[in-house]
């Protein structure tokens, strides 16, 4: 049985680097949409389940992403999509990211493997908070259950009471 793999958005202007990244997530069997700037990734952040986005900010500004999100639909922060941010930078570029909203930070250099880590890392945790949240409504949509149930027996209880006393003075 074959398991759906996660959909991850790649945004960069680095074609050569886009295409390395693409080739490696599709070995490990990720479905991989890959845009070459915001405008053009913002469709499939609208109308496609996206499970993570990496983001190469080596040419493009990180605030520059999350301005390009149309006010009307929800945003990355509020889809709880992880945005990883890519850089050839460090320091000053991390800092820059998180303060955008990153949830993590990779620099251009790193092994392939680190980086795919850190990505599934990130999916997993999303994995579980999206469990945790049907688990959460699961067991409010149990307790309203129960309530109906005690507020029918109740009610029964209370029809049945005076239709016993009213049948026991008829006979």
């Amino acid at each position: 049985m074959e398991t759906k793999k996660e959909t991850i958005t790649l945004i960069s202007k680095d074609e050569l680097y886009r295409t390395q990244l693409k080739a490696n997530f599709l070995a490990k069997g990720y479905h991989l949409l890959d845009f070459s700037d915001v405008e053009e990734a913002r469709s499939a952040l609208q109308n496609q389940q996206v499970d993570l986005i990496l983001f190469d900010s080596s040419s493009q500004n990180v605030p520059e992403f999350n301005s390009a999100q149309d006010p009307q639909n929800a945003t990355v922060a509020q889809k709880k999509i992880p945005l990883i941010i890519i850089s050839n930078g460090t320091g000053e570029k991390a800092i820059e990211a998180f303060k955008a909203g990153a949830d993590d930070f990779i620099t251009k250099n790193e092994l392939f493997d680190i980086s795919l880590s850190r990505v599934q890392m990130h999916l997993n945790a999303k994995k579980i908070e999206r469990d945790l949240e049907l688990q959460r409504l699961r067991a409010i949509t149990s307790a309203k259950m129960v309530s109906l149930g005690e507020l029918a027996g109740g009610a029964a209880h209370e029809i049945n009471n005076p239709l016993s006393i009213a049948f026991a003075h008829l006979n």
